[in-house]
């Protein structure tokens, strides 16, 4: 019986020097996943930081912007109905003189309120029309109909913060 006994004590010493063991392993293992996880993270996270990236981005949304004018003073009606929107564009271009078939997109920005007329953006065929458009605009003070309506460049946040500062100034130097 005692054998028996010192048999079950070194058979349990043995398991648990086992369990040690792969505890150890998996400790071993996990912390080289982690830290080869981390040094993934860091790579991607440099490169996803890289200052060329970061410029690209900005040089993409700048892009972006480059073909859209804004329209303010098209009567947008209450309805989302875009048949609304394209007659009062294609009306704005005809007394430009400008075609409407390189106009790729339009929406109205911001919420309907009731008594004004919401600012529409129209995406453009590209720069070149762009340019076009906004050097025809001058048109439309002669015009009876659309005297009230002005386009102006597609300016980012920042662009719009500092034209409003420019002008500010120039009302101050008057």
């Amino acid at each position: 019986m005692v054998e028996a006994q010192d048999q079950l004590v070194k058979l349990q010493c043995e398991l648990l020097e086992k369990r040690d063991k792969e505890i150890t392993a998996v400790q071993v293992t996990a912390e080289e996943e982690i830290k080869t996880f981390s040094s993934v993270l860091k790579k991607g996270c440099d490169t996803a930081l890289a200052p060329k990236r970061i410029q690209t981005a900005v040089t993409s949304a700048t892009e972006d912007r480059i073909s859209n004018v804004i329209v303010h003073g098209l009567c947008d009606g209450k309805s989302e109905n875009n048949n609304d929107l394209e007659l009062e564009v294609r009306r704005l271009f005809d007394h430009m003189g400008e075609c409407t078939t390189n106009v790729w997109g339009m929406e109205c920005l911001g919420r309907y309120k009731e008594g004004t007329d919401r600012p529409v953006k129209l995406r453009l065929s590209g720069r070149n029309f762009r340019d076009q458009v906004l050097s025809s605009k001058s048109s439309l003070k002669n015009s009876k109909d659309c005297k009230d309506i002005f386009i102006s460049p597609d300016r980012s946040p920042e662009e719009r913060e500092e034209r409003w500062k420019l002008v500010a100034e120039l009302r101050e130097r008057k």
